[in-house]
């Protein structure tokens, strides 16, 4: 899916411009405020500027309108799928949507990660995504990552003890006083 956006690497943030111009050459502008995008001398975008990191800032009038997949998708339906595999899976769709100002732009990870459900196994993604927010991260690259690893077979608990170890060496908080 083409989003139809140029990057300022000084801010590590993405800016859209209208899709026609997608793989255009352009020339951007900028000051501490506004970020201004030109086409053969012709400004064609102007946006507040963001100091977000790996964020969008994306003018609905920029995106396709007949774009199929865009078009055909929108929070609602994600969240209704999500609700339909498991509890956790819903509330970590809603993390993705949450996570970016445009929720067209968190569709293709919605989509990767529910679509999990029959390529790994419902069980395994559940773990996976209890993982993921134990984590505080919320894509579908995560997701890939826990899988291939195999955390979603270890218990998030399994981790975290709170076992005291006792030894000889081993100071208490009374120490510290």
């Amino acid at each position: 899916m083409k989003i139809s956006h140029i990057y300022l690497k000084e801010d590590k943030h993405y800016y859209s411009v209208p899709y026609r111009f997608t793989g255009k050459k352009v020339k951007i502008e900028y000051t501490q405020s506004y970020v201004s995008i030109f086409y053969n001398h012709e400004r064609i975008a102007h946006h507040p500027r963001s100091y977000k990191a790996n964020g969008y800032s994306t003018q609905k009038d920029h995106m396709p309108s007949t774009h199929q997949f865009v078009s055909e998708r929108n929070p609602e339906k994600f969240l209704t799928w999500a609700k339909g595999i498991h509890p956790d899976v819903h509330a970590y769709i809603q993390q993705i949507l949450d996570h970016y100002s445009y929720p067209k732009q968190a569709y293709k990870s919605c989509l990767g990660v529910l679509s999990l459900d029959k390529k790994i196994g419902r069980q395994r993604l559940i773990n996976a995504v209890k993982r993921a927010f134990s984590f505080g991260t919320y894509n579908y690259s995560v997701i890939v990552r826990i899988l291939r690893s195999g955390l979603d077979r270890l218990a998030v608990e399994d981790e975290i003890s709170d076992k005291t170890i006792d030894h000889p060496n081993i100071r208490g908080a009374k120490e510290y006083r």
